[in-house]
């Protein structure tokens, strides 16, 4: 710890008589003093030097104490509910209003969640706080909160649902559109960046093929499988992506990230106004949201059929004790 300049009485002369020997005046700083001959000004200027230290790192002191007891103004981020610091508060800009602010972080997984599945339209300042807001967020706000891996998947989401034609190179993963023959598309599609060729129905499914033998192969794939694994299935109605029913209530979300739909198992249609039409749909119409309508399907037949013995023992049974 620095204890300021001591000052001692050391003689570094030649050795001479004890009588004519001085004292001489040594200031032990960095550089200690060697040289009796050492000027005095130089002396005078680090003890001045000292003291300016000692007052700066005072004043410094004082503001770190005074900023330490201000108090830091805070909000409630209505994702994690915790009271953190207003500099870390995300409003979007078509919002603007402060009470509908989440935090930088919870802003920022939520929006790279809705990214991976799809959603780059219910960026919204409602949906993220849970509040009656309509706002959406800029791609200038969401670029700084997300990565750059991120935000590309953004920008080509943006780019498809704008123009539907668009597909995405399944190589190189550039934005292309179809070549259109006689007003028609061409199934053939070419990266116009890496050359790479590939289906516009059906992506790299079957490349070096054409697209109609590729259709026709599952069309019998799917008759083989209509009387198979896919008798308990129903398809959502605008998707197609096939659904299985196991359990539970009526009211079904199709599992496809891009689609989302909300449809009626009971008469496979999709339900209008989505999440917020259930309750209308089950209880104006004529479905039942709790009714047991599960196909039966192939699994079920074969479980008759394979007990069929059974019923035909317990009958015989059953007539015998009766005569």
């Amino acid at each position: 710890m620095y204890q300021g300049v001591r000052v001692q009485h050391r003689y570094q002369g030649p050795t001479v008589p004890l009588a004519v020997q001085q004292p001489v005046l040594q200031v032990h700083t960095r550089l200690p003093v060697r040289n009796p001959s050492y000027p005095a000004t130089h002396v005078l200027e680090r003890r001045i030097s000292s003291e300016l230290a000692r007052q700066g790192w005072e004043a410094v002191h004082r503001t770190a104490m005074e900023v330490m007891n201000t108090p830091v103004p805070t909000f409630q981020c209505k994702i994690c509910l915790e009271n953190l610091p207003l500099s870390d508060q995300v409003v979007f800009q078509d919002c603007g209003n402060p009470e509908h602010g989440c935090c930088r972080d919870c802003t920022r997984y939520w929006i790279e969640g809705l990214i991976n599945c799809g959603q780059v339209h219910s960026i919204t300042c409602g949906r993220r706080g849970d509040v009656d807001c309509s706002a959406r967020a800029r791609n200038e706000e969401i670029r700084p909160l997300t990565d750059e891996d991120s935000f590309k998947k953004f920008q080509r989401f943006m780019q498809m649902r704008e123009d539907k034609t668009v597909r995405e190179c399944p190589q190189c993963a550039q934005m292309c559109k179809p070549a259109t023959v006689g007003g028609e598309i061409c199934p053939e599609m070419v990266c116009p960046s890496c050359q790479c060729t590939f289906c516009y129905y059906h992506s790299a499914a079957h490349a070096g093929r054409p697209c109609d033998e590729y259709s026709r192969q599952i069309s019998k794939q799917l008759k083989e499988m209509a009387n198979g694994v896919l008798a308990d299935s129903k398809q959502c109605p605008k998707c197609g992506v096939h659904t299985v029913k196991t359990s539970g209530c009526n009211h079904m979300t199709c599992a496809e990230r891009t689609c989302k739909a909300h449809w009626c198992w009971v008469c496979g249609r999709e339900i209008e106004g989505g999440a917020n039409g259930v309750f209308d749909h089950y209880t104006a119409g004529s479905c039942r949201q709790f009714s047991d309508t599960t196909t039966p399907g192939c699994a079920l037949n074969i479980l008759r059929f394979l007990t069929v013995p059974f019923r035909l023992v317990f009958m015989c049974l059953g007539l015998q004790q009766t005569l």
